[in-house]
């Protein structure tokens, strides 16, 4: 499960940021906002929540969003062919920077963690707070894995993600259904295949030590769900599920603080400690409940406002203008 769904969600986070990005940016032309001193501002008050997340939740990724994010500064201007070109030596590099930083770079700092640990099990929220700071600081900053591999495919994806908006695509679907079609049958045997090159190289040592194609498999993945929901979408099938996402996802950065927080309090020393004591299916139910409850919430909630708590917030600061809060019933 991890190896399909997680890690997919999470590239295809990092591509729907690099699309969000190029919204954001037309957005600001159109509006003859100063772009990036608007963008440096947005990015540097997503560090702070993100600092704030790392507290309750120690793999946050927003930290290298918002540092990344001032990168993709240097692209803005750039034509969508500049950016296709540097979006696909950044893929191509992708099993060599893997292979390196899995095996002759450094390993995972399992024992500086391990050390934390007590912390974790504490029931006093400073010990807990500090574990999460620390154990966040030392995986995404002194981990060369995560400092040089997992933040180059980010950055790789926020590309994709620009690349993507600038062609369009999203905004016509429907003209695009072929296209849609295709990807979701190719990234079937491509997934396949990637998969067999992973394992072929943990046999062979020369590959294992420098190139690993595991992460092409989890971009396979992505294509497959993100084209299957596109063509769902299209046929107009679902439309229940898509209206449900479509307030969900509105308040994206909310819910997903909201998640680490609730993780928090139910799974360490400060709270119910169930820690990882329990079968596999009572996290999984633990995780629908939680997702289904928020669906709700947030449909109650934009019924009264404009924007979510923290995305509100995060508007307000980076545009250092009072916003429409609540909604105007007439």
């Amino acid at each position: 499960a991890n190896y399909i769904f997680f890690r997919k969600s999470a590239l295809l986070l990092s591509v729907l940021f690099g699309y969000g990005f190029a919204v954001l940016i037309n957005n600001l032309k159109q509006k003859g906002v100063n772009t990036v001193s608007f963008f440096t501002r947005r990015m540097f008050w997503l560090f702070v929540i993100a600092f704030i997340n790392s507290c309750f939740f120690d793999g946050d990724i927003l930290k290298s969003y918002a540092v990344l994010g001032i990168l993709l500064l240097l692209f803005y201007k750039s034509s969508t062919k500049t950016i296709l070109v540097f979006a696909i030596i950044l893929l191509a590099l992708v099993p060599l920077i893997s292979g390196y930083t899995l095996y002759a770079a450094s390993m995972a700092p399992v024992e500086k963690i391990d050390k934390l640990r007590p912390l974790l099990l504490s029931h006093h929220l400073t010990d807990v707070l500090k574990y999460n700071l620390a154990a966040s600081y030392i995986l995404q900053s002194s981990w060369t894995f995560y400092a040089i591999f997992v933040q180059h495919v980010m950055f790789c994806c926020f590309l994709w993600g620009m690349f993507i908006q600038r062609t369009h695509f999203v905004e016509n679907l429907q003209a695009n259904k072929v296209y849609i079609k295709r990807l979701f049958w190719f990234s079937i045997p491509a997934f396949a295949l990637s998969t067999y090159l992973t394992y072929l190289s943990k046999q062979v040592n020369f590959l294992k030590v420098y190139c690993n194609f595991f992460i092409i498999a989890f971009l396979c993945a992505m294509i497959f769900f993100s084209t299957a929901i596109m063509w769902l979408y299209v046929s107009g099938k679902l439309k229940a599920i898509f209206k449900a996402m479509e307030l969900y996802g509105k308040m994206t950065l909310t819910n997903y603080i909201m998640q680490n927080i609730i993780a928090f309090f139910v799974f360490t020393g400060v709270g119910l400690s169930v820690g990882s004591s329990k079968p596999y299916s009572f996290y999984f139910i633990l995780a629908v409940i939680v997702f289904v409850v928020q669906i709700f919430i947030s449909k109650y909630w934009l019924h009264k406002f404009n924007y979510g708590p923290i995305e509100y917030a995060w508007r307000r600061l980076s545009s250092q203008k009072t916003l429409p809060f609540k909604k105007i019933v007439i």
